[in-house]
């Protein structure tokens, strides 16, 4: 994760697309032919980034083509074998691309005894469900976290996620 964005050699947006966010900071994701944005004043649902989360909490698993959820560690999901998805993140600018992402079995990767993993998913609760791009969004990938109010390199103005 980048902050000071351009303001040294090594913290350049380089080929990182822009996606200008709401004033919560969230952006759009459609997965599944569903449309996650925060179309409320609450910062309440919608489509965010949380290094804090230690997963992705991703809307249900209906959504996820109907992997079961742990029985020993809901809301986490156990599949079969590790299942790979893609999901289309868009900007309040425009700017649009696919994400792929994975889910693993919950239980097979916390018996791994590593602290942080790259495909850990679970079931985003509460209402109205959001998109929750957690840690493991941020894992093989630059991403940069444009402040409100601060322009960017390339003359966009936060709020805006870059990656």
């Amino acid at each position: 994760m980048y902050f000071g964005i351009g303001t040294q050699s090594d913290n350049g947006l380089g080929s990182a697309q822009i996606y200008t966010a709401d004033g919560c900071g969230n952006i759009t994701t459609t997965f599944n032919g569903t449309t996650y944005s925060d179309t409320s004043t609450s910062c309440s649902g919608g489509t965010y980034f949380d290094t804090g989360s230690q997963g992705m909490y991703i809307l249900d698993s209906a959504a996820l083509n109907n992997i079961p959820e742990c029985s020993d560690a809901p809301p986490f999901y156990c599949p079969a074998a590790t299942v790979n998805f893609t999901a289309t993140n868009t900007g309040n600018n425009g700017t649009s691309a696919q994400v792929s992402f994975s889910v693993a079995n919950a239980d097979a990767i916390f018996a791994s005894n590593n602290a942080a993993f790259n495909n850990l998913a679970g079931a985003s609760t509460g209402s109205p469900i959001g998109f929750d791009w957690g840690l493991p969004f941020f894992f093989g990938r630059g991403v940069f976290v444009g402040i409100e109010g601060q322009t960017s390199p390339t003359g966009v103005v936060g709020p805006y996620w870059a990656f």
